[in-house]
């Protein structure tokens, strides 16, 4: 049984969620074809130095012997690198260290030459993702949506969400965490970074349900600087340009010392959007 890695990007608080939606019966994977390619290459060396080389069969056959033994033990060994990448990744994942990350997997070779190709695009799009690198994340947690169908983990859902989010694609980021609250209701994250992409989109259906993920967030725990700005963009949205200019102070009240930098471009939008109103 292959290990999963926690998908969270940061510590939030859970919900107290409804039972989630099952998800639909999981093919196994496609097997990586290199595992499969060891056969036929190895029947290939022995004929290349029997035939070619002349020497005899029981010394052709041994030249052959390293490929069958590594056909017969990839399997094996694709499992524990898996799992011990699995492993090693969490230590990683809390440091926030994505140079040791990318180190780790592509050290990883087991894993990298004989898991399932699916298994090994989910894992790299987690390292990606963790670099920065978004739009190469987004390719790789693709790619393991179509090698894993219509059961695939929910950590690949929430990975190709956040990398399309990151990249700005609303509708496709929109689409995506969709899915993942049809899986779970538990991520609160997924939760707010629907509602900025419904308002991003900026539709009054957009706002009112952007207007229900928030509260949903508010509900459960304390508001924080984001929260109430994306609180005051759905206000703007609506007309209420009042409620809008409070709640984005505190927004402003309520920001930390080390506040996101994408907090004040947020903001901006607020106040474009409250201006819009008043203009109209």
């Amino acid at each position: 049984m292959v290990t999963r890695p926690a998908v969270v990007a940061r510590a939030e608080p859970a919900y107290a969620a409804p039972a989630p939606v099952p998800p639909a019966a999981p093919r196994p994977p496609a097997p990586a074809l290199l595992r499969y390619a060891l056969l036929p290459l190895s029947i290939v060396v022995a004929m290349v130095f029997y035939y070619g080389a002349r020497l005899p069969f029981a010394a052709a056959a041994g030249a052959a012997l390293p490929l069958l033994l590594l056909h017969a033990f990839s399997a094996s060994w694709a499992r524990t690198s898996v799992a011990r990448f699995d492993r090693d990744v969490v230590p990683l994942l809390m440091r926030r260290d994505p140079v040791r990350l990318n180190t780790r997997f592509n050290g990883a070779i087991g894993m990298r030459l004989f898991a399932p190709p699916a298994i090994v695009a989910e894992r790299r799009g987690l390292v990606e993702a963790q670099r920065g690198r978004h739009r190469a994340a987004r390719e790789a947690y693709r790619e393991a949506l179509d090698g894993y169908g219509a059961g695939a983990p929910l950590a690949v859902l929430v990975g190709l969400a956040h990398a399309c989010f990151e990249l700005a694609l609303t509708d496709e980021a929109i689409d995506a965490y969709e899915k993942v609250l049809a899986r779970t209701k538990t991520l609160p994250l997924v939760h707010r970074n629907l509602a900025q992409a419904y308002l991003t989109r900026g539709t009054r259906d957009d706002a009112k349900a952007a207007r229900k993920l928030l509260e949903r967030v508010s509900a459960d725990a304390p508001s924080t600087a984001r929260i109430y700005a994306l609180q005051a963009w759905v206000e703007a949205i609506a007309g209420g340009r009042a409620d809008a200019r409070t709640l984005l102070h505190k927004s402003e009240v309520a920001c930390a010392p080390d506040e996101d930098p994408a907090l004040d471009e947020l903001r901006s939008r607020v106040r474009e959007a409250n201006d819009k109103r008043r203009a109209s």
